[in-house]
Parts: structure tokens; sequence; C-alpha cells
């Protein structure tokens, strides 16, 4: 009990020595010391709104409500000085960076577009919180709508990535789904280029699936489209080389050419084909006037359903060659053969491609 009346004693002597040690200070540097407590005192309360503020935008933030929190994060990190006491500044930044490409994308509330902007934010910031949102807003848009009706050009033009990503489709049931729908998107709309893309992603991906009868289908109308509109030749009804012993019909195709050669059906049963290049061919600068294929050439031979058939024969491991097209009707019980071979323009042409044409396979 003494003691700790000793202990009271002792410091309220010294509590009155401070307060007659800076009673006794000069006016100037009584002055001088408010200042600095003004100084110190401003400096908090500055300090307090900085963090009220960080606080709000936060929040703003996680609420994807990004044009008030770039409004509150805009004023918070003029206060730079705060920014070094802790991450909050460069968090503060980076969130602010979300948001400001958040409010770049479109405000449509079409589900297509939910789900494209999602794509977009997430596959530019990873892991981010904002991301996490608007891929749940996505999913839910998504299970809303049919598949069909979410494949929208925009949508589908980021398909690769968005099968990429592994959070929006199912591997084995909507992404083969979205797949197909994207292609048969642009096939209606005419692009046939950026139709065969989701074709070849689902053949690729899902060649056992049921749609993949179908998919092949639209494949094969899309690149002869696409070769129709890229300038393809045109290619001659096949030469009937006898009958067949039954109501099918047969087609024997052979490789002339040093280029590996695609054969594409679109008819009654669409088939693609491949022929490897004759080792032991050449580029004629003319059209040969007799056969160019041999016992040597690659040749394949087709048995198809009888009808009439859209056919693309174009190179593969040649861009430049150009493609040819043609109407073939495929009559039943018929065999039919067809040797091709590529004849390089003159050079008084403009056109410097190589162009493959076909001779009665002999």
């Amino acid at each position: 009990m003494k003691k700790t009346k000793f202990r009271n004693i002792r410091q309220s002597k010294i509590q009155q020595k401070s307060v007659d040690y800076i009673t006794s200070l000069p006016l100037a540097s009584k002055l001088l010391l408010g200042l600095i407590a003004l100084l110190l005192l401003a400096h908090a309360v500055q300090y307090i709104f900085y963090t009220m503020q960080l606080y709000r935008a936060e929040w703003a933030y996680r609420r994807a409500d990004c044009q008030q929190a770039v409004d509150l994060f805009s004023v918070a990190l003029k206060k730079q000085r705060f920014a070094s006491y802790d991450d909050s500044g460069a968090r503060a930044a980076a969130h602010n960076s979300e948001c400001k490409y958040y409010l770049t994308l479109p405000s449509n509330r079409d589900s297509s577009i939910e789900i494209a902007n999602a794509h977009d934010f997430t596959d530019r910031f990873p892991g981010s919180t904002l991301g996490k949102r608007l891929k749940e807003n996505a999913l839910k848009a998504f299970y809303k709508s049919d598949v069909a009706q979410l494949a929208t050009e925009p949508l589908c033009d980021r398909l690769p990535t968005i099968l990429s990503q592994d959070w929006l489709l199912d591997a084995e049931t909507t992404a083969p789904q979205m797949a197909y729908a994207c292609g048969n998107t642009f096939l209606t709309a005419g692009n046939f280029a950026a139709a065969i893309l989701p074709y070849q992603l689902f053949l690729e991906n899902y060649p056992d699936h049921v749609l993949t009868a179908l998919v092949e289908a639209s494949y094969a109308q899309a690149a002869i489209g696409e070769a129709k509109a890229s300038g393809a030749g045109v290619l001659p009804p096949p030469n009937p080389t006898g009958y067949t012993y039954g109501e099918n019909t047969v087609v024997a195709i052979a490789n002339g050419s040093p280029e590996s050669m695609r054969i594409i059906f679109s008819g009654p049963e669409p088939r693609f084909e491949e022929l490897p290049p004759c080792e032991t061919c050449k580029v004629h600068s003319a059209p040969p006037v007799e056969s160019s294929c041999s016992e040597s050439s690659p040749a394949g031979v087709y048995q198809l359903l009888p009808g009439d058939y859209q056919v693309l024969v174009r190179s593969v491991s040649d861009r430049k060659v150009t493609p040819f097209t043609g109407e073939w009707t495929l009559a039943s019980g018929v065999g039919y053969a067809e040797c091709f071979h590529i004849v390089r323009n003159p050079p008084s042409s403009t056109n410097e491609d190589k162009q493959p044409e076909p001779i009665p396979l002999q």
C-alpha cells in the first residue's frame, strides 16, 4: 500500500515537472510544439480518411460496382505516402486496374456477352477476386440458357481458350455441344473459314461422340465452302470405269503429285481422306498428255453411298496449291477413277499458284 502511494506521488511529480517545463519554454518553442502536434493530428486524420476510402473502394470492388470502386480508388491512391506503410497501396492499384478494364467490357446483359466478359477478364486477370464473381455470374447465365442460343459469334470467337480454361464447359456434355453449335453459327452466317475451327476441335477431342456424324457433314460443307470462297478451281466429274458388285459406288483416286493430298466428300456419306505424296512424281509446267500416275503412285479406293456429292481436293503440304471443288453424281453400282497432278501456271500468268488438274486414271 505504501509502495503504491509512493509510486503515484512520484508519477504526479514527473507530470508536474513536464507541465512546468513546457510552461517555462519560450513562446516560439511552444508554437513550434503546437505546430508539430497539429501536423501529427492532420496526418493521423488523413491516414484515417485514406483507410476509410480504401475500405469503401474494396467493398465496391467485391460487389463488382467498378464505377464506384474506380472513383474511390482514384481518391485514395493520391495519398501515395500512406501506400508505403503496408501492401494496401499495391493491392488498391491492382484492383483499380481490374475495375478500369472491367468498365471497358460490353455492358449488354445478354448471357453470351456476360460469359464472354468473364472469359476475357479471367484470361487477363487470373486468380482475381472480381474474376471469381464474374465467373459465378457467367455460370448462372450459362445454365439458364440453351447452348445453341449461347453460341453467338462473339462467344464462339473465344471457343479455343474457353475450352482450355476448363471452368465453363463440361468435357463430356456441354463442351462438344458448344463446339458443334459454334461451327453451325459460323456456317449459317457463311463464314466458312471460322466454322472450320470449331468442327476441327470437336473431331479432334470428341471423335466418338453421338454428334460426330453431324459434325463431319457440317465440317465437309464448311471446308468446301471455304475453298470456293478462296477461288477454288472447278473439278470435272469423275470417269466411270465399270460396274461394282453391289449397290454402293466405288471411287479410286491416285495422287500423281509430290504434295500430300486431302479429299473431302460432302453428301450422303461424308468422308475425309488423305493421300501421301508421290515420291517419283513432279509438278508439271503444262497438263500432261498421259496420266502422271503410275503403279507407285499412292492411291485410295473409297466405297460410298450413291448420290450427289460436293468434292474437295486440296494439297495438305503446300497451301499455295489452288484447291479444286466439283459436284459429282455417283451412280449406284458404278466404279470411278481419277488421277490428280499439279500444273504450275506459266510464267506469264499473274497467278503464281500451282493448279491441280485431274486427268483420267489409266
